[in-house]
């Protein structure tokens, strides 16, 4: 079962969407595979397939022109195809998600000893640094990230299926993947395209475009 979740989905608009039995699987592993595998991507959706495409963050450097390297689980695209979609209300994945738990073992499941990887001064003479260098002009804007890890118990579903209910999203998924199970509760709509028009809702960086960006920003608290 592989998931794309949308908590505003209703049975008259239904937006969730459910795939099972993928009939190819698409992968690339190395930056040589790249091409090759947006191709063969390409070429899946022509015959009409549904296609379930996981992209690293590396592999956004590879797509700007930069020396790319892929995570030991993680290749730079794994794609799944399908022969047909379901579309789910959010009601209807509800119901899905309590049947599918009903028949598996161990419900229960949560996170344990998760850790940043970043220490708190560590984060602060970062954030120090890049004051340095937009005072400097060297950028205008840093997205600064690092990670958590820990440890989790339980079935991955179960795990999904209760941080779904503590935190609703449109764009939430469950991937089991090859080598990982992906699990995420994104609230930006990073990219759309409908009858050659694209669309994106990001969360950061923008402001409306009828608003004065100067004016905006220097009385933003």
């Amino acid at each position: 079962m592989y998931l794309l979740d949308d908590c505003q989905s209703t049975p008259e608009q239904p937006t969730s969407r459910l795939y099972e039995g993928p009939c190819e699987s698409l992968i690339a592993r190395t930056t040589e595979e790249i091409s090759e595998t947006l191709l063969a991507i390409e070429a899946s959706t022509r015959k009409g397939r549904h296609v379930v495409v996981v992209l690293s963050y590396e592999l956004g450097e590879w797509l700007q022109g930069l020396p790319a390297k892929a995570r030991q689980q993680t290749p730079f695209i794994t794609a799944l195809a399908f022969e047909r979609v379901t579309l789910l209300s959010r009601d209807a994945v509800d119901i899905l998600l309590d049947t599918v738990e009903a028949g598996s073992e161990g419900q229960a499941a949560g996170l344990v000893s998760a850790a940043p990887s970043l220490s708190a001064e560590a984060f602060a003479q970062d954030i120090s640094a890049i004051h340095e260098q937009i005072s400097k002009g060297t950028f205008y804007q840093l997205n600064h990230t690092f990670t958590w890890s820990g440890g989790w118990y339980g079935s991955a579903l179960a795990l999904y299926r209760r941080l779904r209910a503590r935190q609703p999203t449109r764009f939430a998924a469950y991937l089991p993947m090859q080598n990982e199970t992906l699990l995420s509760f994104s609230p930006e709509w990073f990219l759309a395209s409908h009858e050659g028009e694209l669309v994106a809702k990001p969360m950061k960086g923008t402001l409306p475009k009828d608003q004065d960006p100067q004016a905006a920003l220097q009385n933003e608290p």
